[in-house]
């Protein structure tokens, strides 16, 4: 064996190590999991680094959570955990058995150790139990099965090894624990016995109200589970309610003294994702709010609240209506607030893909790529040049026809990529290439284009920056955002390098942008591999971050920054709002989204504004729908 002596030191670290939490078992330092370390620590651990860490806080097992730059280092990182007292005891898993996941299982067949399989296989936003299923029976029973299949070869090969497969909540339909049942059982009843649960707080939102319903019916095959801070509805409240440390959430108390009484003696995680902090800072809040509730637990007085190392409690929002604004509060039937949302459907951040000089791979490989995951990406185009002719058909027709239902757009690059002789040549190659833009995609007029500087020498380019300014002022071209050149030598070829741009946006609450040139060929090139595996990873993001074009971002932006939000009317038979911005409403139309309270006794919502109308069903007495900031009144009913 391996690790024969290390494991033995392990125990013995393991054994000097002080319960703490209140000296209550369940949360005891030694019952304690850390997870979700790796990828989102901002000082980038090594194993031998990120196994001191842990051992000097005094958390003796890890939920390994890794990165495709990790898997050379997954032998040293079982040695590093085993000589430091700490055990390994689950392990991030594909949904698949692909090449990731043999090395995952030869590493833990290698080491003879055991830890869980955590799966997720889908994900998506927090469901409430009215969307938490399909539409139908049929629908419903077809999921399950496809679900069934997937988790059926894992389950062997995790039997193999001695190993449990635990299914991951982290949204969507496979997010909900009922569904997740469904699959044990039919496993189950299939002789796979090997497949259980683990249950995340971090994606628990949809559950708050009716956990205490729930536990009992997951607990047989509840494999860990894991706090955080939670407050009712805090994933539609604000983002940054999301990264609550447990000790900041409303529920955090009862939601820990349910699973305690519930008489649950497995282990207890605590999550140490935050992007951009170090994981350290982010393991400490999570411990001082543990240390500060379980006292609680048995009716003892809590000591001053714990002030987060690495979290922030958000301030209100800085556009809502004003308290003199609305009066009363939804349970006696008028409006308590509304707001804007920074970034449409609330979302914490914003990124955008961008696609240079109109190369061949980008038809070949970047679009079906990015229509495989709905994906958007905007295209900065040069329809002068021999690129751009050689594969006229697809530009000039198959683009056109499918990019605006896809939500992808054409930019403006130049007409030829050549530079700018002078003022003049610059408004021919912008003109030129805008008259292309605007023929291939009609819409309204005006409207604003996206414009990339094409990249060339600087004795090619012979304007000043305000004669660019003006030039793109006449014909409504708007700069793209900074951003990062992904392929270029030595500099953004990695997946991991790639999704620190997108984790750094919902950090910050901001928009990235990564410009790819070739992918899989051309120049400035990102493999094919990374490529995909970087949208992959970005697929389960989009319940927070909104994965757009510039222009719409630009727009949002705009909009919000000047905008006005009156009540015009709140009561308990209709809402009336009116959204005005101060932006160009020619240029700037596009819809912003709001968060409105309604009265408790409405189940259902219909929101009207001219000759727009949507409905929804409200969730802890607020909705959340999209309006546009042009003075018409906003109507919303309830019933």
């Amino acid at each position: 064996m391996m690790l024969t002596n290390a494991l033995l030191t392990a125990l013995l670290l393991a054994a000097a190590v002080p319960l703490r939490a209140g000296d209550s078992p369940l949360f005891a330092h030694t019952n304690l999991t850390a997870w979700c370390i790796v990828p989102f620590d901002a000082k980038q651990r090594g194993p031998e680094a990120r196994a001191q860490m842990l051992a000097k806080l005094g958390i003796t097992k890890l939920a390994y959570d890794w990165r495709s730059n990790d898997i050379a280092t997954f032998d040293a990182e079982v040695a590093a955990m085993a000589g430091h007292g700490v055990a390994m005891t689950a392990w991030w898993f594909p949904g698949a058995i692909n090449a990731e996941a043999r090395s995952i299982l030869d590493c833990i067949q290698r080491n003879h150790i055991h830890p869980q399989l955590w799966v997720m296989l889908e994900g998506g936003e927090h469901l409430r139990l009215a969307q938490a299923f399909e539409s139908t029976p049929a629908a419903q029973a077809e999921h399950i099965g496809r679900m069934v299949t997937a988790v059926r070869p894992i389950a062997a090969e995790a039997a193999k090894l001695g190993c449990q497969v635990a299914l991951y909540n982290h949204g969507g339909w496979m997010g909900v624990p009922e569904n997740q049942l469904e699959i044990i059982k039919r496993l189950k009843r299939d002789g796979v016995n090997n497949v259980g649960m683990v249950y995340t707080q971090h994606h628990g939102y949809g559950e708050i109200d009716r956990f205490a319903e729930l536990l009992p019916k997951i607990q047989p095959y509840l494999l860990a589970i894991s706090l955080h801070g939670l407050t009712r509805d805090g994933d539609l409240k604000h983002n940054s309610l999301r990264d609550a440390p447990l000790g900041q959430g409303e529920e955090d108390l009862r939601l820990m003294r349910l699973i305690r009484d519930s008489g649950w003696t497995g282990p207890v995680c605590l999550i140490g994702e935050m992007a951009g902090v170090d994981v350290e800072l982010r393991l400490q809040d999570q411990l001082d709010g543990l240390d500060w509730l379980v006292p609680q637990l048995d009716g003892h007085a809590p000591g001053p609240r714990p002030v987060p190392r690495a979290w922030t409690k958000p301030a209100a929002s800085p556009v809502s209506i004003a308290p003199s604004e609305a009066p009363g509060s939804a349970e006696n039937g008028e409006l308590s607030g509304a707001r804007v949302a920074k970034w449409q459907d609330d979302k914490r951040g914003v990124l955008l893909l961008a696609f240079d000089d109109s190369l061949p791979t980008q038809i070949d490989n970047v679009v079906p790529a990015l229509k495989k995951r709905n994906l958007a990406g905007a295209f900065y185009v040069n329809p002068g040049t021999q690129r751009w002719i050689a594969r006229q058909s697809f530009w000039e027709k198959t683009a056109p026809q499918e990019f605006p239902a896809l939500g992808m757009e054409y930019g403006n690059h130049t007409f030829t990529h050549h530079g700018a002789k002078d003022a003049a040549d610059f408004e021919e190659e912008i003109g030129k290439c805008n008259d292309v833009i605007l023929k291939l995609f009609p819409g309204k007029s005006p409207h604003l284009v996206s414009y990339a500087l094409p990249g060339v020498p600087p004795q090619d380019w012979n304007i000043t920056e305000n004669q660019e300014n003006e030039i793109l002022a006449r014909h409504h071209l708007v700069r793209r955002p900074d951003y990062v050149i992904a392929g270029s030598p030595g500099h953004y070829n990695s997946v991991d390098q790639l999704m620190a741009f997108p984790n750094e946006a919902i950090a910050k609450g901001g928009v990235k942008c990564i410009v790819f040139h070739g992918v899989g060929g051309d120049h400035h090139v990102v493999d094919m591999p990374v490529f995909t595996e970087f949208l992959d990873k970005l697929t389960p993001m989009r319940e927070q971050l909104w994965i757009t074009t510039a222009i719409p971002a630009h727009q949002y932006s705009i909009e919000r920054d000047g905008v006005n939000l009156k009540v015009l009317q709140s009561d308990g038979r209709q809402i009336r709002l009116q959204l005005t911005s101060t932006a160009d409403a020619v240029l700037y139309d596009y819809p912003l989204t709001l968060i409105a309270k309604v009265p408790a006794t409405w189940r259902r919502c219909r929101m009207i504004q001219g000759a727009n109308q949507s409905s929804c069903q409200p969730i802890r007495n607020s909705i959340m729908f999209d309006a546009r900031p042009n003075g018409e009144v906003i109507t919303i009913q309830g019933n």
